[in-house]
């Protein structure tokens, strides 16, 4: 009797945390993930007065499938200059 009571008791409290880890599973994923965080809010606010000029000549590949891409590049160096002020600031 005291086997069968103890096995509906783990039986209850693992359904019970498998439902709260899905509800809490589901309300993270459906949330408004536009939001933005607070050290994201921080550097917009640090750095909204700086301007980036870009200018580009005419003729270049902007986009291009080969490797003289433009756009491509200037991805590849925005991310890193992010990627390092972002670990900077940790």
């Amino acid at each position: 009797m005291k086997k069968n009571k103890k096995k509906k008791i783990f039986i209850i409290l693992g359904t019970l945390i498998v439902l709260i880890a899905l509800i809490v599973g589901y309300i993270k994923v459906n949330s408004n993930s536009k939001e933005l965080s607070l050290s994201e809010k921080k550097w917009i606010e640090e750095n909204k007065k700086s301007m980036i000029d870009i200018y580009v000549m005419n003729n270049l590949p902007i986009f291009s499938s080969g490797e003289k891409d433009i756009f491509l590049s200037f991805l590849v160096v925005w991310h890193t200059i992010i990627v390092i002020s972002l670990f900077l600031d940790l």
